[in-house]
Formats: C-alpha cells, structure tokens, sequence
C-alpha cells in the first residue's frame, strides 16, 4: 500500500468546461486515486503503460511522454474515462508509415501485458479505449469491422508471443520500474 500521496491534480483539460463540475468526474477521480494507492494497481498500471511505449519505440516513436492523473469525456456515451497513467509517441519529424498491424501492437499491448505478466489487467475500460483508439484509426483507411477484428487479434497473439520470450518480458518489467519510480517520485510528499 502506497501510504504517503502528493495531490496532484488530473489534467482536465480534455474536459469540456460545462462538464467541469458533474459529480461523476470527481467521483472518478477519486476513485483513480484510491485504486493508486494499492501497490499491485500501480504495478498493474505501470505494465500497461511499459508494454504501450515498448511497442510504440518499435515503431519509431524517438520520444515517449507519461501522462500522470489525466480525465477525458466521452459525449457518446456521456461519462468520463480517468487515467491514473498513460503514454503518448512523439514520432519526430521522420515521416515513416507504419503499418495497420504495427499500430495494432502498441495498441493491444498493454493489455495483453498485463494480463500475461499479472494475471489481469489493471482496468478493461483502459484496454476498450486501447481497442476503440486503434479503431478510430483504422475506419478512416476504409478497414472493415472484421478488419480491425481480424487485425487486432493478430497483434494480440503477437505480443503474447513476444512476452514468452525472457528478454522481453526483462524488457517489459523493467520499464514498468523505471514508470513506477517516476509515478512514485511525482506523487512523494515533500519532506
């Protein structure tokens, strides 16, 4: 059990203003910071995360930004998605095109990770956002809906893969470290 937390505020800024004060959102928030509190959850969070980076590294991402505490609404379904961690590629200016099945990777891996590493993942509604993220990437290249479910299963299969060989799951591991010192480090109180 995490004892010791530094409020850190959620990054809102993914939120419209007049949804700035709906219940729901604090009461998500909240609820993130509790399940943070549980070493396992965080670990669980950190493999997630490390297994995204890993696989967006392959594909040529130069620079890999963690994203601690952020909100986001969704007005499709009218509620809010907290993330307590997550990663985003910066690709350079290089203008390589990657692969449907490349993105796929980096999309699934977290969850896969999670699941092969722990045993379950920190959260399902992560890794449906993982899954309806790589979605909305492939409806506008004209993918169909078996397409993607094609495509996504494959990927799957490939991390799984990929995470029975030691190295990697060393690899995998070891990023979840490095994650969890820098989450660990961001929310220390000061002494």
């Amino acid at each position: 059990m995490v004892k010791s937390m530094k409020m850190i505020p959620f990054d809102r800024s993914n939120i419209p203003a007049d949804k700035l004060d709906d219940p729901r959102l604090a009461a998500s928030e909240e609820g993130c910071r509790i399940q943070m509190r549980d070493s396992g959850s965080m670990m669980r969070t950190c493999v997630h995360e490390a297994a995204h980076a890993i696989y967006m590294e392959r594909g040529g991402a130069v620079h890999i930004r963690v994203h601690i505490f952020t909100s986001y609404y969704d007005p499709k379904v009218d509620d809010f998605l907290v993330a307590p961690m997550g990663v985003a590629a910066d690709f350079g200016t290089e203008n390589r095109q990657l692969s449907g099945a490349e993105i796929a990777r980096w999309h699934v891996a977290g969850g896969v990770a999670s699941r092969v590493l722990i045993g379950q993942d920190v959260n399902e509604g992560g890794d449906q956002k993982d899954i309806e993220d790589f979605s909305a990437w492939a409806l506008p290249h004209k993918w169909t809906s078996q397409m993607i479910l094609g495509c996504l299963e494959q990927a799957k299969r490939y991390v799984k893969k990929d995470l029975r060989r030691p190295a990697f799951r060393k690899q995998v591991w070891d990023r979840a470290n490095e994650f969890r010192k820098q989450f660990l480090d961001l929310l220390a109180e000061p002494k």
